[in-house]
């Protein structure tokens, strides 16, 4: 709604000011520069998204109580295995994860990537744009296998990728 909140009449024209206020939503944000992975048996672990890119409307400061999960939709066995890789400022000690030696969030205790469960990074008060984006490009994939098939005549896996920003809008305080 729009209030009025002073008016004049100083001769021939007239002044007047009116507030109002914005209700802002939280817009989720995007991915882009995902392409196809390939890996061969015994290879090391390999990021899945080197060039994954992550666009956000809001501008959010940080994405504090959200989080990057990483999970197989098809194609996968007990033998795949999501991991992080110490890449692009991103390392990992224990469940923790940091950038460039800032702590930005921890790796779920149920969903870490072992065995085919999904891998699920929750997020922090450090966890910016930045910092969340090298995160999804450090998110790689392995099989410990000498046989690995996934059901699939192509043996295939698709890996589906979810960053919840946690509800934050914007890096500016209304106010």
């Amino acid at each position: 709604p729009i209030y009025p909140t002073t008016s004049s009449n100083s001769g021939a024209v007239v002044v007047a000011t009116a507030s109002f206020s914005i209700d802002r939503i939280n817009d989720a944000p995007t991915f882009s520069g995902f392409t196809s992975l390939n890996y061969t048996e015994n290879d090391p672990a390999v990021s899945v998204a080197p060039s994954a890119v992550i666009t956000d409307a809001d501008v959010s400061a940080n994405f504090d109580t959200g989080f990057v999960q990483a999970e197989f939709r098809s194609g996968s066995e007990t033998s795949d295995q999501l991991t992080i890789l110490t890449a692009g400022g991103i390392t990992k000690t224990g469940s923790n994860i940091s950038y460039a030696g800032q702590l930005i969030g921890a790796v779920d205790p149920t969903l870490n990537g072992a065995n085919g469960q999904a891998l699920k990074v929750t997020l922090n008060s450090s966890s910016t744009l930045a910092a969340t984006q090298a995160l999804l490009r450090a998110i790689a994939y392995s099989n410990s296998s000498d046989d690995p098939s996934s059901g699939l005549s192509n043996n295939d896996r698709v890996i589906r990728f979810t960053l919840n920003d946690g509800g934050n809008t914007s890096g500016i305080s209304p106010t």
